[in-house]
């Protein structure tokens, strides 16, 4: 009896274990078109294999091209992911994400890489944004300086732009030199456009661009016609240079509708941008509708 068995045994009928599909990371490859060894789905993840392409299974971030795993799938590229992933430059920024979709420090390779469209040694740089209003005002009912703040203020917080906002006028108790903060970087249009390098280069006499858009990045309304019968003019009171025009061509500081007033016209690169044409008391310009600037601190 045990030389039978003993004979099974040689001819190869009795096994004491089968190593038939036994799995064995030595065996898997990441061509054999399975999902064996460490693969987190076929050929892919796993630190053996190379990523996974969207949809396919994870166990983590690293298994997949993406670079985000989801509930054990496999995420598609995404602008809003917090992963710097497919052709982006910097994380959601540039590449598939769009012109002006990099924040100041990400990387650029070229000014429409960044929200600024500013981009210096390959890094986006910080910029104040200005605008026109979307609005237009009599003197009166600008209500102050401080009533100007207040308006930009309101129509930055409803076109979705972050930050603080100040009028660019003047006024017997401040100028636009004194009220506002002097930025030594760029001051641009909500659509990127650059208007001037700097507080300095924004009072030196000439714009690189107008500023002819909303806040909202619109095309302005027309002003009522003051000066003569051009409708882009500006209430400011302000000279190029920042400074007070003319005391007794504010609008009583831009509180009534009555006596004379300073404007400038939003459709020029000149100095006329803050300053083409004004009078004094008896010259009765402050009932006129206008637009104000606004400018980012």
């Amino acid at each position: 009896m045990a030389i039978a068995a003993a004979g099974l045994v040689a001819c190869g009928e009795v096994k004491g274990e089968s190593t038939i599909d036994a799995p064995t990371s030595a065996g898997a490859t990441c061509t054999d078109g399975k999902k064996n060894g460490s693969e987190t789905d076929v050929d892919c993840g796993g630190p053996e294999c190379g990523t996974c392409a969207a949809a396919k299974g994870c166990s983590g971030a690293p298994d997949c091209e993406s670079g985000v795993c989801t509930n054990q799938a496999c995420q598609v590229a995404a602008c809003t992911d917090g992963v710097r992933n497919s052709d982006e430059l910097d994380v959601d920024c540039a590449g598939h994400c769009g012109a002006r979709s990099c924040s100041a420090g990400q990387t650029c390779s070229a000014p429409a890489d960044c929200e600024s469209n500013v981009c210096t040694s390959n890094a986006c740089v910080a910029a104040k944004r200005v605008f026109v209003s979307s609005t237009i005002y009599s003197g009166g009912q600008i209500g102050n300086a401080a009533g100007g703040d207040t308006k930009c203020q309101s129509l930055a917080q409803a076109a979705g732009l972050t930050g603080t906002y100040k009028a660019w006028l003047s006024t017997t108790a401040a100028d636009a030199t004194t009220r506002l903060t002097h930025a030594t970087i760029p001051y641009i249009l909500v659509d990127g456009t650059q208007v001037a390098a700097s507080f300095t280069d924004l009072t030196d006499g000439t714009l690189a661009n107008p500023i002819n858009k909303t806040e909202a990045g619109g095309v302005p309304p027309a002003s009522e016609a003051i000066c003569d019968a051009n409708t882009d003019w500006v209430h400011t009171g302000t000279r190029e240079d920042g400074t007070l025009y003319d005391p007794n061509a504010t609008c009583t500081n831009f509180t009534v509708d009555t006596g004379g007033g300073g404007f400038g016209r939003f459709g020029v690169v000149s100095g006329s941008w803050t300053l083409q044409c004004g009078g004094g008391a008896p010259v009765n310009y402050c009932g006129k509708r206008a637009h104000i600037y606004c400018f980012e601190q």
